[in-house]
C-alpha cells in the first residue's frame, strides 16, 4: 500500500497546513495508521484469508513515518526499512534555515570527501590563490556552520551536523538565493509552526524552543523501542 498522507503537494508546498491540524497531524502518523489497516482489510477479503507478515519501506519523511507508526501501533508491521529518517522534524526544518541564513560559498570546491583528515582552512585563499578554488574568510564561516553541530548557550545540542560530501544536496537543502529564502525549512515554519506573516529574517533560537513545545504534527519520534522489539520486530 501507499498513502499520500492526506494531501497532494509538491516538495516545497506546505500550504495545506496552515491554520490545519488535522492535516497536519494527518502527515504525522494517522494516514499511514489508517491506510495500513484498510490495506489490510482489502487484502484479506481478496485472498480471503489474512495476512501472514506486514513490512514497510520508507525514506526521508517516510522513514520518520514509519518509526512513528511502530511506536504508536505496536500491531502494524512486523518489520521496517527507513532510510535517512527525518527523525526530529522540530529541529530538522529549523536548521535548514538557520544554515542557509548563512548563505553558500561562492566558486568552492565542487566536493568534499568525507575519507581522511579533511582541514577546511588549506582551502583560504592567499594572494596566489587560484580564486575559483579556494574559500575567503567568510565562506570558511559558512562551511563551519554546515559541518559542524548546531549548539546553542552553553554548547547546547540542538542538530547534527551535515555529512562530508552531502554538498551535491546543498541546492536542495540550503539556500543559494540571499534574497529569496524559500527553502523547505521556511515552508514548515511559516505553514506548520507559525503562518504566513512570519519573516525569515526573525530566525532565533526561540524557534526551536516553540517548535519542540508544540510539536505540530505530533511527528517527532521517540527512542524507545521496547515494545516493537519485544514482539519480535525488526528495523534497519
Amino acid at each position: 500500500m501507499s498513502t499520500d498522507t492526506g494531501h497532494v503537494s509538491g516538495s516545497f508546498d506546505a500550504s495545506w497546513a496552515l491554520n490545519n491540524p488535522e492535516a497536519q497531524f494527518d502527515w504525522g502518523y494517522r494516514s499511514k495508521h489508517g491506510s495500513v489497516v484498510l490495506s489490510k482489510l482489502i487484502t484479506g477479503a481478496y485472498y480471503g484469508t489474512t495476512i501472514s507478515y506486514s513490512y514497510y519501506s520508507g525514506c526521508s519523511t517516510g522513514g520518520l513515518q514509519g518509526f512513528r507508526d511502530i511506536e504508536l501501533y505496536l500491531g502494524d508491521f512486523d518489520g521496517i526499512l527507513a532510510g535517512a529518517p527525518a527523525w526530529r522534524t522540530t529541529r530538522l526544518q529549523p536548521d535548514n534555515v538557520q544554515v542557509a541564513l548563512h548563505n553558500l560559498p561562492v566558486d568552492a570546491p565542487t566536493h568534499i570527501s568525507s575519507q581522511g583528515n579533511f582541514v577546511p582552512e588549506r582551502l583560504l585563499c592567499t594572494h596566489t590563490s587560484n580564486k575559483g578554488a579556494c574559500l575567503t574568510g567568510p565562506q570558511l564561516e559558512t562551511l563551519y556552520y554546515i559541518y559542524n553541530d548546531w549548539r546553542e548557550t552553553n554548547q547546547t545540542f540542538v542538530f547534527p551536523h551535515f555529512e562530508m560530501g552531502s554538498d551535491a544536496q546543498y541546492g536542495f537543502l540550503l539556500n543559494t538565493d540571499p534574497g529569496n529564502h524559500t527553502e523547505p525549512g521556511i515552508a514548515w515554519i511559516r505553514k506548520c509552526l507559525y503562518n504566513d506573516t512570519w519573516d525569515w529574517h526573525e530566525f532565533t533560537y526561540q524557534v526551536i524552543l516553540d517548535a519542540d513545545r508544540i510539536n505540530p504534527e505530533q511527528a517527532n519520534v521517540g527512542f524507545n523501542f521496547t515494545g516493537f522489539y519485544k514482539r519480535g520486530g525488526k528495523i534497519i
